[in-house]
């Protein structure tokens, strides 16, 4: 298993067809996982939002702050893979870009996850971001981010209504963060425990 850095172009496409979003930005740092010479995983950071980069040491350290924008790994691989690789990646991070004091990553409870492989990896749990996004529940199920039709909100809405999708607006999603130096500022947003999935009784 080899870690190595991917261009924008094979990281974006990888991505697109593995990831349930269906979607992904080059970012500002890429990094693929080998196996057998053969990409079986990409993650992509970019920069965030200024608000979430803010909020973790306070405005005049947003520069220290990155967010895990994708992760997307092939179904075929064993249970584990993922974190294997996001733990690689984020030491590389911490050695190649010491100005980076954390990363920032969620985990959307609208799609059932919980954050298990950021909690596999040491992640602290800081809650979830008051405000879920609206998505779309098509008839089979599946839910889908709003971008999935075209066109500005309106006609999107009237095509959704149309094709019998409904409108949910999803729990929020689960915050980790990933802490990388120890010489840093500290962080401002609480530590908490971590989510646990609802156990199903028969």
């Amino acid at each position: 298993m080899t870690l190595v850095n991917v261009t924008s172009k094979v990281a974006t496409e990888f991505v697109r067809e593995r990831h349930y979003t269906g979607n992904a930005s080059p970012g500002v740092l890429r990094y693929g996982w080998l196996v057998e010479n053969q990409l079986v995983g990409v993650t992509i950071y970019d920069v965030g939002n200024h608000a979430m980069r803010q909020g973790v040491f306070g405005p005049e350290h947003y520069r220290h702050v990155l967010h895990h924008h994708r992760l997307a790994i092939e179904p075929r691989m064993p249970k584990g893979t993922a974190s294997q690789f996001l733990g690689a990646a984020m030491r590389q991070i911490k050695k190649v870009r010491p100005d980076v004091w954390a990363i920032v990553t969620y985990a959307d409870e609208c799609e059932g996850h919980k954050g298990t492989i950021y909690q596999a990896t040491n992640a602290l749990y800081t809650g979830v971001r008051a405000k879920g996004n609206l998505k779309f529940r098509r008839p089979d199920g599946v839910i889908v981010p709003t971008q999935s039709l075209s066109g500005t909100w309106p006609e999107r809405r009237e095509e959704a209504a149309r094709l019998g999708w409904d409108e949910v607006r999803c729990k929020g999603k689960h915050r980790y963060v990933h802490l990388l130096q120890k010489r840093r500022a500290p962080m401002l947003w609480p530590v908490l425990g971590y989510p646990q999935r609802e156990e199903v009784h028969a």
